[in-house]
């Protein structure tokens, strides 16, 4: 299970550096007027990987089989996505050079994906096994601190000085 939580990290590590670099290949193209027109296509696809990525925290931290459902759905249409604007990209190449370098990024993503899913697949079926440490925060209550003005003047005779 260890190995299977550390490949899950691993591949999320290189999800957020590739949807980062994304991000930042996308950035000298938004101020283009060729751009206008894919703005909606890339904030959709943006905002369909913050949505993958929580579904995928969601579903390895309780390992419910519900969960992983919602980060099958959400991972299959990310890929769908992305690869939709793979292809809008391309036939956008000559108008904006910089598409090819997001492109590049984007099939990497693509690629990544359905990795991710085939590595959390395991993890969830493994739910019903006990594991080694507990995955719920125990009950916490910090303690109360006592008022500065109380622990000093405790002592009537100690307001006079």
């Amino acid at each position: 299970m260890l190995e299977q939580l550390e490949a899950l990290n691993l591949a999320a590590a290189r999800l957020g550096t590739r949807v980062v670099a994304l991000s930042a290949a996308l950035e000298p193209m938004q101020s283009r007027p060729e751009f206008a027109h894919l703005s909606s296509s890339v904030a959709a696809a943006l905002e369909t990987l913050t949505h993958t990525a929580l579904a995928l925290a969601r579903a390895v931290v309780t390992r419910q089989p519900g969960h992983f459902v919602l980060c099958d759905v959400r991972l299959h249409r990310a890929v769908h996505l992305l690869q939709a604007m793979q292809v809008r990209l391309t036939a956008q190449a000559a108008g904006l050079p910089e598409c090819g370098s997001v492109v590049e990024i984007l099939r990497q993503i693509s690629a990544l994906l359905p990795e991710i899913r085939e590595t959390l697949r395991p993890t969830v079926e493994r739910a019903g096994e006990r594991a080694a440490f507990s995955l719920e925060l125990p009950e916490f209550t910090p303690p109360s601190l006592r008022p500065l003005a109380a622990e000093h003047f405790h002592d009537p005779g100690r307001l006079r000085d």
